[in-house]
């Protein structure tokens, strides 16, 4: 576990991160507001108009369901930019990592055993994985992907057990 005081400095980091979201509030803006225009929907590619509505519905599916859930009970939500979407109601936002020997282990540990990767395959494939979610959360929040600011706890679980660390995180708040 990795406490954040002391190793930031949060005016900046604050100060940083408020621009972000002010970028990503006025890309939506920018997208809602071209789709009011009723030239830019008559004459943009049909492609962009149905990639534009596309992304505008999916943020707002997804922010009304992580919502819903969060105001019928307490929670887990993992991904989805929910710390983001529920920022409001003052969520508790973990991030967990670790290194990618471990997530190796990990992986080869949920593989079928017809399965015949290599180190080198699954390394690749998590890393395509890793990038995908740092791009879908960089995108929607405007705020990067595991970086420590955005969370309130960062565990490692490189070399623990994490069945045993659900437990004692979940006990933290009984």
């Amino acid at each position: 576990i990795v406490p954040l005081a002391d190793l930031i400095d949060l005016d900046a980091e604050v100060k940083r991160q408020e621009k972000k979201l002010e970028k990503l509030t006025n890309e939506k803006n920018s997208l809602l507001g071209r789709m009011k225009n009723e030239k830019f929907v008559a004459n943009a590619p049909k492609e962009l108009v149905d990639q534009t509505n596309a992304r505008i519905e999916e943020l707002t599916v997804q922010e009304n369901v992580i919502k819903e859930m969060a105001e019928k009970s307490n929670c887990v939500i993992v991904g989805r930019c929910a710390d983001y979407i529920l920022r409001d109601l003052n969520p508790y936002r973990f991030f967990i990592y670790a290194d990618m020997e471990s997530k190796i282990k990990r992986c080869r540990q949920h593989l079928d055993e017809n399965d015949k990767l290599s180190d080198k395959q699954i390394k690749r494939i998590i890393k395509r994985i890793d990038k995908s979610r740092a791009r879908y959360y960089d995108f929607y929040t405007g705020l990067q992907w595991g970086n420590k600011i955005n969370y309130d706890m960062c565990v490692n679980t490189s070399k623990m057990d994490i069945e045993k660390e659900v437990a004692e995180i979940a006990r933290m708040f009984k």
